[in-house]
């Protein structure tokens, strides 16, 4: 009898040790409900070593307006939440996400932080005045278009080549760290001048920037120059 009870606890404490709580539980419904692989056990739950099996996880225009469980789902290589009614999102410490989509939600708080591997981020139309990124040295491809952003630090983004950010506050942008950028569209925001001067690799004939803005680079740049012809805003990212 006793052995039993010990085999028992035990089931029960590696079950417990397994089992998620759910913050939202209509996000674990979306998820079996759209990969129905997961649920390895078919208990019609998702348990911690499930969560940690699934490499791709694609929400889109799913109504979602807390994807706080995210967490749960360490291992996630691409992740798309774009085109719901999402208001804050923190999302950390995945060493293995590379994808990045949240747009079209209804952000106004956004921070990521240690994310070693993202190379691809896009958030744009939101309601944000700020993003904070921290430690995510590897993007290439950025997208915040159409949010009300008034300052945005590229520092840190050595391996930056797309960039995209029209239709926000910035008033000043330093392109000085970003030697690999190969195409910026910054128009309709409130900068008067930008120095290009560093960003050799620019296509200077699909630049978006705004007729008024002074354009500071070398005369063989400058000879170059050709603004891109204004085009209506992108499909939503994945």
């Amino acid at each position: 009898m006793k052995i039993i009870s010990t085999v028992f606890l035990l089931v029960t404490t590696i079950y417990s040790a397994q089992s998620i709580k759910f913050e939202n539980p209509e996000f674990e419904k979306l998820v079996l409900a759209k990969y129905p692989e997961i649920d390895a056990n078919k208990n019609n739950r998702i348990e911690q070593n499930e969560a940690e099996s699934l490499g791709k996880l694609s929400l889109m225009e799913t109504n979602l307006t807390n994807a706080n469980d995210v967490k749960y789902f360490k291992n996630l290589t691409y992740l798309s939440l774009t085109i719901n009614n999402i208001e804050e999102f923190i999302i950390k410490d995945f060493f293995k996400l590379e994808k990045l989509y949240i747009a079209r939600n209804k952000l106004k708080k956004l921070e990521i932080s240690n994310l070693p591997l993202l190379n691809e981020f896009a958030c744009g139309l939101n309601q944000l005045t700020a993003v904070k990124i921290k430690n995510c040295p590897n993007i290439v491809s950025l997208n915040m278009m159409n949010n009300q952003i008034k300052k945005i630090d590229l520092i840190q983004f050595k391996k930056l080549k797309y960039l995209t950010i029209d239709n926000n506050k910035l008033e000043s942008l330093d392109l000085s760290n970003n030697l690999d950028l190969i195409q910026i569209t910054i128009d309709n925001n409130d900068i008067k001048t930008i120095d290009i001067i560093k960003n050799q690799n620019l296509k200077m004939n699909i630049l978006y920037i705004d007729d008024d803005v002074k354009i500071i680079g070398t005369p063989e740049q400058l000879s170059r120059y050709k603004p891109a012809a204004k085009v209506g805003p992108p499909p939503p990212s994945k």
